[in-house]
């Protein structure tokens, strides 16, 4: 069963750059499965309002099983507290190195 990748990446207003940090720092890693193996917040380069939050998960299975869950899931949570509403990308890791 190969690992996932979801993405999801949302515009946020600089003013809200702040409160987005701070609402992916306080999720605790206890808050969410441990088959979600690493997180990462990030930010678009070329476009700075562009923000992504990358997290790897042991499988397609676990993943979905997490997002039936519960009612949202905490990494939405994060955007929608800086105020914009994510998309989500589903990738699936085929090889590695």
């Amino acid at each position: 069963m190969n690992k996932i990748i979801t993405i999801l990446e949302a515009l946020v207003e600089p003013k809200n750059w702040e409160l987005l940090q701070q609402s992916y720092s306080k999720v605790d890693k206890n808050d969410l499965p441990s088959a979600a193996l690493n997180s990462f917040l990030v930010q678009d380069q070329s476009t700075p309002n562009l923000w992504k939050i990358v997290t790897i998960w042991q499988s397609r299975t676990d993943l979905d099983k997490y997002r039936k869950s519960v009612e949202a899931p905490a990494w939405i949570i994060v955007f929608r507290n800086a105020q914009s509403e994510p998309k989500l990308q589903i990738t699936e890791i085929i090889d590695s190195k």
